[in-house]
């Protein structure tokens, strides 16, 4: 697959700049088919946004960079959160995909119809972490998924925690 986004995911996979390479490995992505059925699933057969396919390619099964590794789980648990979030309130009808969670009280995702590299998300199922305006879905610190897994790729060949 041709890089366009996670180049610098790409360059850590394939340089081994991560402390912990001795330890856990380097990261372990999808195969193109399997990343084929998994846009079919997720997105009901419409194209997902490159910068995640990208991800998926690289490290979907094991990303070594702090995010949820859902390996051939990704569809339950759009399920489960999704189903969380109906809990306060909040009904996602656009396609997502998980992308991390806090002991079940947050999760993060992207929207998977918002193009080539969309905007990370934050949502709330516990009110203890909602924004100090109350607010359950919010924005990421994060303009695209790109600055987000650059970010996590910078602190893991730092040996920085997140």
């Amino acid at each position: 697959m041709k890089i366009k986004f996670l180049n610098k995911y790409k360059e850590f996979k394939d340089l081994k700049k991560d402390a912990h390479y001795a330890s856990f490995g380097s990261p372990k992505g999808f195969k193109e088919e399997e990343i084929n059925k998994l846009e079919k699933e997720l997105n009901n057969g419409n194209p997902i946004p490159q910068a995640y396919k990208e991800y998926l390619f690289i490290g979907g099964m094991m990303n070594r960079i702090k995010l949820d590794d859902y390996r051939e789980h990704y569809l339950e648990a759009v399920k489960f959160y999704k189903e969380k979030a109906v809990k306060r309130g909040i009904i996602i009808n656009r396609p997502i995909a998980i992308i991390h969670n806090l002991d079940g009280a947050i999760f993060s995702f992207i929207y998977l119809d918002e193009g080539d590299n969309p905007q990370p998300w934050n949502l709330s199922t516990s009110e203890g972490y909602d924004t100090d305006d109350g607010e359950a879905l919010y924005k990421m610190p994060f303009s695209t998924f790109k600055d987000l897994v650059e970010k996590l790729v910078y602190l893991s060949e730092n040996g920085l925690s997140v």
